[in-house]
């Protein structure tokens, strides 16, 4: 990675990398999801504006059901399996229930009814392969203070195109002010990419969600659910950004919840050393590592954190990974994206970040890390990076990748 001096500042300071000579990107629309109105009607507009994607959503769901499950599973039987296990658990609030029946009013018609609907909610949480990072940088809000806060840099992957139609960036709020703000899809009412900023005093802090697979299938959350009402690992960090108020309180909840799949959650706050990778067995946290703090040293802390879809301390995929392209190239994309923090930490020692070229410069390392193959990949569904110590109206830094099958 080259970092160069050649960005438009009327860009937004966004350095958008090379990439972008070739691939087609666009900016998510974005929502406003009022908090205070009735679960059953807050997600209408999103909705009535993707009815139309509805049929090839279908029709992907139906491959991935025969990829995970394998040929002649009948789709509906599948799906009112999973409504009646997870409605019938308590594993879904009353809340999270009464949304997911107000969209389906609205999309039942479309072909997607509601046991679909909570099928489709819940394999979010077992599909999507990711590659995230932490990082130490400026602080775009503070510049003249020379104050660093972290940045979280997230590539969600996905073996689904018509995501990419359905990616949105939504503001969550109550009483007219942000609680917090995610890109997600519509249809879906979990979190796997979003951030929280600071109020009346407290820290903010950033959230995403990768895929981990270690011997367990499908069948094996269904255990989880009904024997001890395990949490939806995105309807987790859904609650954590809506009732957390800082980083410490966030990354308690994260580590002790029960969860109904093995999951990897970085997290980033805004403060020195405040940045971590989770790893999570669906009952206990298995492991941890942090940013360092203050330029200290201690086990278990690194200068910057990656994470792809195998765990840290292994360097090979496990053999459940069989064929599963974005499993077995998870080391490759872990090592690409680490050299490339590397080059962006070294710029960043010599960097003068009071001036704006110089944080144009520093954007498009971060932008560089996450589009430069392998980390970018035909897969890849969008490119975020999430600052939390920003004014909360502004937008999260988000390109979907339209089309790369090329790469």
């Amino acid at each position: 990675m080259e970092i160069r001096n050649n960005i438009n500042e009327n860009d937004e300071l966004i350095g958008y990398s090379p990439c972008s000579t070739y691939v087609p990107i666009r900016k998510p629309k974005t929502f406003i999801i009022n908090l205070d109105d009735p679960p059953q009607t807050r997600w209408n507009e999103v909705v009535q504006q993707h009815l139309q994607f509805i049929p090839a959503l279908i029709a992907d769901l139906r491959r991935q059901q025969e990829e995970e499950l394998g040929p002649g599973i009948i789709s509906n039987s599948i799906a009112w399996i999973f409504k009646k296990v997870l409605v019938g658990t308590g594993c879904l609030s009353e809340e999270v229930l009464n949304e997911l029946k107000g969209i389906a009013t609205l999309t039942e018609s479309h072909g997607l009814d509601f046991n679909t609907l909570v099928l489709l909610n819940f394999g979010y949480d077992f599909t999507a392969r990711c590659t995230s990072a932490v990082i130490e940088g400026p602080s775009y809000s503070n510049l003249e203070s020379r104050k660093k806060t972290i940045y979280l840099l997230r590539n969600l992957d996905w073996e689904s195109k018509p995501l990419r139609q359905l990616t949105i960036e939504v503001n969550f709020q109550r009483q007219g002010k942000t609680v917090f703000r995610a890109i997600t899809f519509a249809f879906f009412i979990g979190i796997l990419t979003g951030v929280k900023f600071p109020t009346d005093g407290n820290g903010g802090f950033s959230i995403s969600l990768n895929y981990r697979k270690i011997s367990d299938s499908l069948f094996g959350a269904f255990g989880r659910v009904i024997d001890s009402k395990a949490s939806k690992v995105s309807t987790c960090i859904r609650e954590v950004l809506e009732t957390c108020i800082t980083y410490e309180q966030a990354v308690d909840v994260l580590a002790t919840k029960l969860l109904v799949a093995p999951c990897y959650l970085i997290v980033a706050g805004i403060e020195e050393g405040q940045g971590c990778i989770i790893t999570r067995n669906p009952g206990t946290e298995e492991n941890r590592i942090s940013l360092l703090p203050n330029d200290s040293f201690h086990i278990g802390s690194y200068r910057y954190l990656v994470q792809t879809n195998i765990d840290h301390w292994r360097e090979t995929p496990l053999p459940i990974a069989h064929d599963d392209e974005l499993l077995m190239d998870a080391n490759e994309r872990r090592k690409a994206a680490a050299q490339s923090c590397d080059l962006l930490e070294q710029f960043a020692k010599n960097a003068n970040f009071t001036k704006k070229t110089e944080i144009a410069n520093w954007f498009q390392g971060c932008w560089e890390i996450l589009l430069q193959r392998p980390v970018l990949n035909r897969h890849t569904i969008f490119s975020s990076i999430l600052i939390a110590d920003e004014n909360p109206q502004n937008p999260i830094r988000t390109c979907v990748i339209n089309n790369i099958n090329h790469l």
